[in-house]
């Protein structure tokens, strides 16, 4: 069995009802599966070190129990959601677990139990209503093995019959380099991913086509999405280095393109890039993906995204995220992204919908729990959601959002004690050089001065990067509105505005500036921004208590 496809069925469990809040019996199905190759050497004090890293008291009968909770999960798994999954994962029983004469060393067992395989690698299969497509073969294999494999686009005419709708038919074939994946309703197999789209009647597309990237690229895309989703500075940076290899080894992966597209939209806020140019990079990459293949939900959303907050073109980005939406209607990352948008449009309750939604389709994902919470926080429920950010920063120690988002959340309340706390958590976990500056500057202000100590410090490093471009104006103009002096504001406001930072919109609703509207030059900036933000939704709209917005 090949261990990409292995992995890629793992993740397919790992995700469905079956394990559903059973963490510990994940973690342990990803475990063996990565030492699937290895596993004739593979020791149980090694898988129990990485199955409990912080609990050194664990046993091998905690291990056997675990697997014999793993085992019985799996065959609850097959019985019904995988009851037609061609790739058959079982844990064999080993030492004293049976008779000595049917002992083995192996930790997990693969094996397809499928329709036949495809005559040749260079094969392509797809699912058609009517078993014939458009555009003439090109011999290469078009698919898709994403995690959650969306819906590809190809070359190649349509052979295989859609199989009857609502069967959870998966059909897949592993063998040396490819893996070709059919679906005709989406399943998810890796958070953030998307899941494939069964054509629609009426729908203007011929039909479900699939192509199949080589095994070094397929690999080099997922570990592009591992690192997109630390939400860090070196973690986008490195995924975007994945996502640019496997493009170099195949440049017609248009999920590789959509991933790529998906790092620039995160660029201006975790790795502080021009907001301009990395959006920019976002369209161009979202429109390759989309020329590749229009079915990919992923290229929506991400290009979605980037109208949205580059373009502030919001019937463009409505038009994107629905799109998206459409395809794949059981997307968590497309409803998060679209809660994101609504959010800054101040849409609470519609807000609140599309996060509530994201966390009902994945709630085992950190960033996705942790915007819920933030949401929340602002729109609903302040201390429950603080609470719930505070909990998730524990749990979650590497996972950069909960601290950010606590830092916006503090500062709207004035608890700045607790924001340069913040700042130094999220500090450690970006490792940028910035955030630290910031993060101790702010923190020896507050040990000398207190409150203005505080945003003294503040507004001068907030300066230094206003000056070097890695600021908008947008903090800055918030620091010296704290600090009494709306006409020191001003011109960052002014600029964070000219630089398209949607954060600035929340000037049109939120009281505390709203009361400058009669000062000299605040005027014209409020007009110019309902002007921007006019009909952005009809529900009320509420202030949010910080100029953050949830990714």
């Amino acid at each position: 069995m090949d261990r990409n496809t292995l992995l890629i069925q793992t993740d397919r469990i790992a995700n469905s009802r079956a394990l559903e809040a059973k963490t510990q019996l994940r973690s342990l199905l990803r475990i063996l599966a990565e030492h699937y190759d290895t596993q004739s050497s593979l020791k149980p004090d090694r898988v129990m070190r990485e199955l409990w890293p912080d609990d050194a008291g664990r046993t091998s009968a905690d291990l056997a129990t675990a697997r014999n909770r793993l085992r019985k999960a799996l065959d609850a798994y097959y019985r019904e959601e995988g009851l037609n999954d061609p790739v058959f994962i079982r844990l064999p029983r080993r030492g004293s677990e049976e008779a000595a004469e049917d002992r083995t060393h192996a930790w997990i067992a693969a094996e397809w139990r499928g329709e036949a395989a495809p005559a040749s690698a260079d094969e392509t299969v797809a699912a058609g209503g009517n078993g014939a497509g458009a555009g003439a073969g090109s011999g290469k294999d078009e698919g898709e093995a994403s995690g959650r494999a969306e819906a590809g686009d190809g070359d190649a005419p349509l052979q295989a019959p859609v199989p009857a709708a609502g069967s959870r038919r998966w059909l897949a074939w592993a063998g040396g380099v490819v893996l070709v994946i059919v679906a005709a309703i989406a399943i998810p197999l890796l958070r953030h991913a998307g899941t494939p789209s069964l054509v629609r009647a009426g729908s203007g597309v011929a039909g479900l086509y699939t192509r199949t990237p080589p095994a070094e690229a397929q690999r080099l895309y997922l570990r592009g999405r591992y690192f997109w989703d630390l939400r860090t500075g070196d973690g986008l940076a490195k995924a975007i280095d994945a996502f640019t290899e496997a493009l170099a080894i195949d440049p017609s992966y248009a999920d590789a393109y959509a991933g790529l597209a998906e790092c620039y939209d995160l660029l201006p806020q975790f790795g502080h890039a021009d907001m301009g140019e990395s959006l920019a990079r976002a369209k161009s990459a979202a429109d390759r993906a989309i020329a590749l293949n229009p079915n990919l939900a992923a290229a929506h959303r991400a290009k979605g995204f980037a109208v949205f907050f580059g373009d502030w073109d919001i019937p463009g980005s409505e038009a994107e995220f629905r799109r998206a939406l459409d395809l794949d209607p059981n997307s968590a990352q497309t409803h998060h992204w679209y809660a994101s948008s609504l959010y800054s449009r101040l849409d609470g309750a519609d807000s609140i919908r599309e996060i509530d939604e994201a966390r009902r389709l994945d709630p085992v994902s950190p960033a996705i729990a942790a915007d819920a919470a933030f949401i929340h926080a602002e729109f609903d429920d302040y201390g429950a959601g603080v609470r719930a950010l505070q909990e998730i920063e524990q749990t979650q120690p590497t996972l950069a959002t909960p601290p950010l988002f606590l830092q916006g959340l503090y500062f709207g309340k004035g608890d700045y004690e607790n924001y340069v706390a913040e700042a130094q958590r999220y500090a450690a976990i970006t490792h940028d050089p910035n955030d630290a500056t910031l993060a101790e500057a702010m923190a020896r202000g507050w040990m000398r001065s207190g409150r203005r100590g505080f945003l003294e410090a503040r507004a001068s490093v907030l300066e230094a990067d206003f000056k070097r471009g890695t600021e908008t104006g947008c903090l800055l103009g918030e620091t010296w509105l704290a600090l009494g002096n709306p006409q020191k504001a001003l011109p960052y406001f002014k600029t964070s505005l000219d630089r398209r930072c949607l954060m600035v919109s929340a000037l049109q609703e939120c009281g505390w500036p709203k009361a400058l509207a009669g000062s000299p030059g605040y005027t014209e900036l409020f007009a110019e921004v309902r002007q921007r933000v006019a009909g952005w939704g009809s529900s009320p709209v509420t202030c949010p208590n910080s100029f953050l917005r949830p990714k």
